[in-house]
């Protein structure tokens, strides 16, 4: 059997209880999704694409297996690494200060990763190189998950009145199927 945790050791901060649409950590729905995801998949080894403020290092870390390893790439983090270290042994989470555009074999320890959260730029050619990056990292049954991309559903920005800097460009679509691209 495997060691694993049985609740979230981490709990998600008290932002999230006023604004669930904070602007610059991850949503509070989309660190559940990551938390379910990461409890099915059990990987070994895990790499975060934007730190911030460890609001998706706390949960990866709360979901991940205990023997299981974190390391997570930001030039300008906001993590409080110490209140992490309460909670989890230095051995299984590493912040690394540096562009994941610069990511190597050694920042992760020669290990196959097995999970990969990208949350960090928001520039198509800077995206591109981390993924020249990380892609010869991965395992054969590694699962990427990219954060920030796609379309946002207009009615669901409406309903939950999420600012303005949420919406970029001009709405797409009519009637109940308008959204919002993501640049």
């Amino acid at each position: 059997s495997f060691p694993t945790r049985r609740s979230s050791d981490l709990p998600e901060p008290g932002y999230y209880l006023d604004e669930p649409f904070v602007e610059g950590p991850t949503q509070v729905d989309d660190l559940g999704m990551l938390y379910a995801v990461i409890k099915e998949l059990r990987p070994a080894t895990l790499v975060e694409v934007g730190a911030f403020k460890g609001d998706g290092s706390k949960i990866l870390l709360s979901a991940c297996d205990k023997d299981a390893m974190l390391f997570s790439f930001d030039p300008y983090p906001h993590v409080d690494v110490q209140e992490i270290y309460t909670k989890v042994p230095r051995s299984q989470y590493k912040l690394l200060q540096k562009f994941a555009e610069n990511m190597t074999e050694e920042d992760v320890q020669h290990r196959k990763v097995d999970f990969a959260f990208l949350d960090a730029s928001h520039k198509l050619e800077s995206n591109k190189q981390i993924w020249r990056r990380l892609l010869p990292l991965l395992s054969e049954t590694a699962l990427v998950a990219i954060h920030d991309t796609g379309f946002w559903s207009k009615s669901f920005l409406d309903q939950f009145g999420a600012a303005a800097s949420w919406r970029p460009g001009h709405v797409h679509g009519f009637g109940n199927k308008q959204y919002y691209l993501h640049p």
